[in-house]
């Protein structure tokens, strides 16, 4: 069989040569057998055969070139331009399909026969339209199983696909452009399974209370409403007796669980009106993404009022029985008192994220102080935007480690081999980038072919190993006296800071376990010689893990925090503040220590780092990235056995600055965008040792300006990979 693809393949390689002079390197893996093939890539992976035919530039599908037990074929980014009768007919096991970004403005009625296996297809972002010469609805007859069809981003494409769904019945998730004015009819009462539904928004401006009227009756349990790039209200000239987003247009979903609406710039006070009909509903997940009025107008005092949540603005939504509540990148300024301890929040709501907001601009902070009174809240991200690029989300800080993630082989100089296409190598290949790195590989290349990263699948939630980076600023006890509407718009000159010492006491509720601040606190602000507690209840905060505090500005801390005894990820990056050398002692359940870009250059002068990690004895992974450290003490990381990964990228190194006979462990060395000019004999010697003891290590040089020969160095990495943002 081996013999007869490759012999097939050469033939049409040649023909494609002379008539269409294309031409594409592949590989073909069969378990353990290599073939070298001139069409497409071929893996067999689980007893599954997956071809990846994208970017090719092929102008038609080569059918002959393709095994007939493909089940998983993939040409996005190709030329395609039309899909003819029978392209697919001898793949009769085909299950899933993606034709993205190919180009195609036309599929021919019988471009899918023989498919009749097939579940998932994915047309996003071609040229399809309402026109019978670009997709007639009968085009989908021959695809009675399928389960999933991608189809959004085309070229206004809205009638004749709602045509097709008599063919679909079976559809389980569906993504497909809205027309100008939103109407899902009664032809989506067809479908009766329908579960997912996405609508790309960009041709939206009228949104009528009965837009979704054909789902009143549906199983419809998520909802993405994505990209209203040509809807905009003028507050000045709003009228709240008429507005194109009906504040009944979402009636008619009475089985939602989960709603996302991303980039609709109605204002947030007209968006918070849209709840009312969702209150003792099944709806327990809702993100909100810049639904803040558009910086075209020039209303900054309506924009100001707009992005203060009042009780009155947030009343449908504290009624809610969320568990998951996300509002972010809205020009939020403040939140009053008693909106996020509304009843139904405190006995439901479990992640809170207000994330890239403004509330650190007035100081008004009312839903860290009421954070301890959501009994099974355990995360609350509050995050302003970052000063120097306007992007909270930029710091990713330890996004990439995982334990199940070795540097793919072909990120590194080896000996001028061609990568394996193993599994590891494949979910870095085919994953995307945010990828929790599925051991299950036909659910990686499944999710790189057919998921779309705007549509939520499945309640908000983070699964990976160290759970999601949650946020929330201390908790702290104060008086949560009532407060005018009035007196929220003042702005506090003295915000209430400690004074030069004292003990400050955050509480914190018995389920949080993620606490994170990030670009919130503005301003030069002396903590001076103060103390935090934080404690839950007797025992202290033990259930808290991770605590970040990231770019809020603190000049001096020099007391100590207690109660966080089973503190394991501790990120104090980006702070100009000056610590005490017994700092980190209270944190000796500590794996993962980040100290990024510290403002304060004189932090590693006063303090050394060999004594700031001295009782970190559980330290797994260590980083200094961007310190302007050019030394590092002989006898660092005597104290922790365990180091495994340490980054010292972006600083001023001219050599091996850590002696290796320390980290008998150690798994990943950044070294990148330093000044190390070569390796001394004494140097390679200690890591090539290193290497033959720890064979998954890898040393990261990008960005020095090496004049040694490394390309024989097999763990010597090309460029930067886990820490790289």
């Amino acid at each position: 069989m081996f013999k007869c693809l490759l012999i097939t393949c050469q033939v049409m390689s040649i023909i494609r040569l002379l008539l269409t002079n294309i031409s594409a390197n592949s590989t073909v893996m069969y378990d353990n057998d290599d073939v070298s093939l001139q069409c497409c890539t071929v893996v067999n992976v689980s007893d599954v055969l997956v071809v990846n035919c994208s970017s090719l530039k092929w102008t038609f599908v080569v059918l002959r070139c393709l095994p007939v037990s493909t089940e998983l074929l993939v040409l996005d980014n190709n030329n395609l331009t039309a899909l003819t009768n029978g392209s697919f007919h001898t793949l009769a096991l085909l299950r899933e399909l993606s034709i993205k970004s190919s180009n195609v403005h036309r599929i021919e009625v019988d471009a899918f026969l023989g498919l009749s296996q097939l579940q998932n297809l994915n047309l996003e972002n071609n040229l399809l339209r309402d026109d019978v010469t670009s997709l007639s609805p009968k085009t989908f007859r021959h695809l009675t199983n399928l389960k999933q069809l991608f189809i959004g981003y085309n070229l206004g494409l809205s009638k004749n696909l709602k045509d097709a769904f008599v063919y679909t019945r079976n559809l389980s998730t569906l993504t497909m452009d809205g027309s100008k004015k939103l109407q899902i009819g009664s032809e989506f009462s067809l479908l009766t399974n329908l579960y997912n539904f996405t609508l790309y928004c960009t041709n939206v401006t009228i949104i009528p209370n009965d837009s979704f009227v054909g789902l009143w009756n549906s199983r419809l349990k998520i909802l993405n409403l994505i990209g209203f790039d040509n809807f905009t209200v003028d507050p000045a000239d709003f009228d709240p007796d008429y507005t194109e987003f009906n504040d009944d247009a979402l009636q008619n979903l009475n089985s939602l669980e989960t709603l996302k609406i991303v980039n609709c710039r109605i204002g947030n006070k007209n968006m918070a009106r849209k709840f009312q009909h969702f209150i003792n509903s099944s709806l327990h997940t809702l993100y909100l993404e810049t639904t803040h009025y558009t910086r075209d107008f020039y209303t900054p005092n309506l924009t100001l009022e707009d992005g203060v949540i009042l009780k009155s603005t947030a009343k449908y939504l504290s009624r809610l029985t969320l568990t998951h509540f996300s509002w972010v990148d809205s020009n939020i300024f403040a939140i009053a008192p008693g909106v996020v301890s509304s009843p139904q929040w405190r006995h439901n709501i479990k992640y809170l994220d207000f994330s890239k907001n403004m509330m650190g601009w007035l100081g008004w902070r009312y839903p860290l102080l009421e954070a301890v009174l959501l009994q099974k809240l355990k995360e609350i991200v509050i995050t302003s935007l970052n000063p120097e690029n306007d992007d909270s989300s930029s710091y990713l800080g330890l996004h990439a480690f995982r334990k199940d993630v070795a540097v793919p082989s072909s990120v590194c100089l080896g000996l001028n081999h061609k990568p394996n296409l193993n599994e590891r190598n494949i979910k870095h290949n085919f994953g995307r980038e945010d990828s929790r790195f599925d051991t299950n590989l036909n659910t990686v290349l499944r999710n790189a072919a057919f998921s779309n990263a705007t549509i939520i699948n499945e309640p908000l939630k983070n699964d990976s190993t160290f759970e999601t980076i949650a946020l929330s600023e201390y908790t702290s006890r104060a008086e949560l006296g009532s407060i005018s509407e009035r007196a929220l718009f003042r702005f506090s000159k003295n915000p209430p800071y400690p004074g030069n010492s004292g003990t400050w006491t955050f509480r914190m509720p018995p389920a949080l376990r993620v606490l994170k601040i990030m670009y919130t606190f503005r301003g030069d602000n002396n903590y001076g010689n103060q103390s935090f507690r934080f404690f839950q209840n007797a025992n202290g905060a033990g259930n808290l893990t991770h605590f970040y505090f990231v770019g809020n500005s603190v000049s001096r801390c020099t007391g100590r925090i207690m109660g966080l005894t089973n503190l394991q990820f501790l990120d104090f990056s980006e702070n100009s503040l000056m610590v005490s050398s017994f700092f980190f002692d209270d944190f000796p359940t500590v794996r993962f220590l980040i100290l990024r870009s510290m403002k304060n250059e004189e932090f590693f002068q006063r303090l050394p780092i060999d004594r700031l990690i001295y009782k970190l004895t559980e330290l797994r992974y260590f980083d200094l990235t961007d310190n302007k450290l050019n030394f590092l003490p002989t006898n660092l990381f005597a104290r922790n056995p365990r180091i495994s990964h340490v980054i010292l990228s972006k600083n001023r190194f001219s050599k091996l600055p850590i002696y290796m006979g320390l980290v008998l462990n150690l798994e990943f060395l950044d070294l990148s965008g330093n000044a190390i000019i070569y390796l001394t004999r004494e140097e390679m010697s200690s890591l090539t040792k290193h290497s033959e003891n720890v064979p998954e290590f890898y040393l990261a040089l990008a960005e020095n300006n090496i004049a040694c020969v490394c390309s024989q160095i097999q763990f010597i990495c090309k460029f930067h990979f886990l820490t790289e943002t």
